[in-house]
Parts: structure tokens; C-alpha cells; sequence
């Protein structure tokens, strides 16, 4: 099976929207308009040249356009994701405008998802991809079977990462932990719930979060709110290579996010050989398993607030789990993360695709 690579750019006065300080218009504008352009190239040339796949695979935003289908040629869309949700009722207290924000982004794909505005589109697809269980569920309550299939992974062999020690082992009971977090300081992180179940741990528990980002203000206010500010770290940003190097000064990597398609630094943290603590919602939620960390159920705020802190007590109480969750994060990353793996799990779709192109069985 060969691959081809046809190159296509267009029109640069989107890049002036960004420069604008509308970088967000500037990339959907560009978009559209390529999409545009890929939908005519595509339709001329299939006149006079052979494809069995076109595959378009799309910026991860299931609301995004395409233009793959209807050439006559095997189409194959994502994976996609997106239509996570922040549940309303886990929405921060004392941010309005955070609230604002992510309940217009749940409308917006409510929108989608339950009244099917752009969803036939994807009937339309003879095999779409989705990245998380959430946007595989909505597309088949419209008819679209779509296997979950991870949009993130990591090279077969990576070199730059340390090799967890014997340190692990050797915590003991009840002498504390370091939790880490690492990603945009945005509160659909799940960062007010982090902070929440922090209040409720031991003092020997302490709360790196490394990155930047437009909540800074918000998540410094709460500190200073909830009296953390002796065992709540703002490391800031860090460059990806000493960031590498950084999860082996930690114990457990604690990212309770809410509507994270893919969550890279997640599988950067087990294979690192660190425990994940996360909600079940987007990439973390399938991404961790029990054998190697704690996946917490959406619920109620408080409950929710509580099942992370004994996610955490947990550990804290038996520090051997560390150790043993670790490996089994490694060997999670090393069966189902490596770019090698990802690889043949995609040709064996595109063949199945292949097979069943003319039967239906892919699509709708």
C-alpha cells in the first residue's frame, strides 16, 4: 500500500486576522477556504488517476469541514473528537466568565450532537474515526459507527526519557507525595477540582502545576482562596526537553481535565512511569486503565472532589501502587501508544474499509 503527499496552500490574508489579534478566525477562515480548494484538486484528480483511500485527517474538531467524500474514492474522516462537554453541574463557583464561555461551548455542541446540524455529512464517510468514547456515541445515535481510535502516541523507542529508579519503592507510608500536573492553564483542565481535592489532603501532600495560560489569574485567585499557597507550585512554562526530565522528581501525575480530546502530556507522564489519577471523560479517560492509575467517574462537584482526593489517599497510604502502576503505565503507553502500533492498527482499517467498501459496512 503506497501513500501520496500533494501539497496545497492557499491565499495568506487570513494570516492578517491573526496578526489582528483574531487568531482563532484567521485559522477557521484559512481552513474553509483550503478545504475549498482540496474538494476542486480532488474532483480533477480523480478524472485521470486511480485512489483507493482518501483520507482526511482533520485538526481533531469534529465540527470542522471536509471534503474527502463524494469523489467516488474510499473516504476516510478523523480521528475526530470535540464534543466533550464540561458538565455543567463541575463548573467553577467564582469564574463567571469561565462559566460563560464553557456553557456557550456546550451549546454549541449540543447543537451538533443532539439536533444533528452537520452530522449527516459523516453518513456520508465510509469509515470515521473517533478519539474518544464520547464522539463515538454521538455519532451513533446518527447512524455513523465510528471506532475510538487515539489521535496521540509517541515514538516506538523514545530515547529522551528518563528511566524511573528504585525511588518509587522506597517511599513509605504516609510520608508524602508529589502530585504533577502539566498543560495550558485553562479550567476545563479541571483545574478548581484539583485544587478542591487538594484541600482536603494532608499537608505532606504537595501540587506542582506546570504551563501557562489564559486562567493563570483564576487559578491564582483560588490558591490564595483556598489557603494552598504553601503546598500549590505555579512552576510556569518549561521547555518540552527539561520538562522530560522533570517527571522523575514526581510520584503521581493528577489531571482531573474535562473535555480533553487527546492529552498528550498523559501518556509523556506514563510512560515516564508515573500513576495517572483523571476523570472518565475525553483521552485520559480511555488512555488510563486501572492497572496503571485511578479514573474517576463524572458526578456531582462534590463527589466528584472527593473520589479524586481518595484516588490520591490511595497512593499516599500504599506507596508499593506507585511503583507497580508505573510499569504498568509504561507497558500501556508501549501496547497501545507507539506510533509503530497506531500505524498497523490504521492499515488494518483502511484493508477492512477496503474489503467491505462496497457492502456497507463502514459509514452508515
Amino acid at each position: 500500500m503506497e501513500a501520496e503527499f500533494i501539497y496545497l496552500d492557499v491565499a495568506s490574508w487570513p494570516e492578517r486576522l491573526n496578526q489582528r489579534g483574531r487568531g482563532k478566525l484567521g485559522v477557521l477562515v484559512r481552513l474553509v477556504l483550503w478545504q475549498y480548494q482540496v474538494k476542486k484538486q480532488l474532483t480533477e484528480i480523480v478524472k485521470s488517476r486511480d485512489f483507493d483511500i482518501f483520507h482526511h485527517v482533520t485538526l481533531g474538531a469534529f465540527r470542522m469541514p471536509f471534503s474527502v467524500s463524494a469523489h467516488g474514492v474510499l473516504s476516510v474522516v478523523g480521528p475526530v473528537g470535540g464534543c466533550e462537554e464540561f458538565p455543567e453541574q463541575l463548573l467553577p463557583e467564582f469564574a463567571p466568565r469561565i462559566r460563560r464561555k464553557e456553557i456557550f461551548r456546550n451549546w454549541m455542541n449540543r447543537f451538533h450532537t443532539r439536533y444533528g446540524v452537520g452530522m449527516s455529512r459523516y453518513q456520508n464517510v465510509d469509515l470515521t474515526l473517533s478519539c474518544t468514547k464520547e464522539m463515538s456515541q454521538a455519532f451513533a445515535k446518527w447512524g455513523v459507527k465510528s471506532p475510538v481510535f487515539p489521535n496521540i502516541g509517541m515514538p516506538g523507542t523514545p530515547s529522551d526519557l528518563p528511566v524511573r529508579g528504585e525511588s518509587l519503592g522506597s517511599i513509605q507510608a504516609g510520608s508524602g507525595l508529589r502530585l504533577l500536573f502539566v498543560g495550558n492553564l485553562l479550567y476545563w483542565k479541571g483545574l478548581e477540582l484539583a485544587l478542591l481535592a487538594m484541600q482536603k489532603l494532608p499537608e505532606n501532600v504537595s501540587f506542582s502545576i506546570i504551563g501557562g495560560g489564559a486562567d493563570k489569574d483564576v487559578l491564582e485567585a483560588d490558591i490564595c482562596r483556598l489557603g494552598l499557597q504553601d503546598r500549590v507550585e505555579l512552576v510556569g512554562s518549561v521547555p518540552r526537553h527539561e520538562l522530560l526530565k522533570m517527571y522523575a522528581d514526581y510520584d503521581l501525575f493528577f489531571f482531573p481535565s474535562l473535555h480533553d480530546s487527546g492529552a498528550m502530556c498523559v501518556i509523556e507522564a506514563m510512560q515516564a512511569g508515573l500513576p495517572v489519577v483523571c476523570l472518565d471523560a475525553g483521552g485520559p479517560g480511555i488512555s488510563v486503565t486501572e492497572e496503571c492509575g485511578c479514573v474517576v467517574p463524572l458526578g456531582p462537584k462534590m463527589d466528584v472532589v472527593l473520589a479524586l482526593s481518595q484516588a490520591v489517599m490511595y497512593y499516599l497510604d500504599n506507596p508499593s501502587a506507585l511503583s507497580r502502576h508505573g510499569a504498568e503505565a509504561c507497558l500501556r503507553v508501549r501496547d497501545a501508544y507507539h506510533w509503530d502500533t497506531s500505524a498497523q492498527r490504521m492499515v488494518a482499517y483502511y484493508q477492512e474499509a477496503l474489503d467491505n467498501h462496497h457492502d456497507g459496512s463502514f459509514g452508515s
